[in-house]
């Protein structure tokens, strides 16, 4: 199982990805030269309904993992 996606984004995440030049710069280059501020600001608008999404995505890849461990133990 694998999963690749940031769901895992916080306030602080596009601030801390900002500190990193290449982070900086692919984020200039996709979204132009204020890259990093609008992305932040996308992030503050939708965190609230994107946190408890994360949340249960999280969850449920945790279950499904559990269940699969368990099957493959008790064969």
């Amino acid at each position: 199982f694998g999963i690749q996606f940031h769901s895992e984004v916080e306030a602080h995440t596009v601030t801390d990805w900002s500190q990193l030049p290449e982070y900086r710069s692919a984020l200039e280059q996709a979204l132009g030269a204020t890259g990093c501020e609008t992305l932040a600001e996308a992030v503050a608008t939708e965190l609230p309904a994107m946190t408890p999404i994360a949340r249960r995505l999280f969850d449920n890849f945790c279950t499904i993992v559990q269940q699969r461990w368990r099957l493959m133990k008790s064969e």
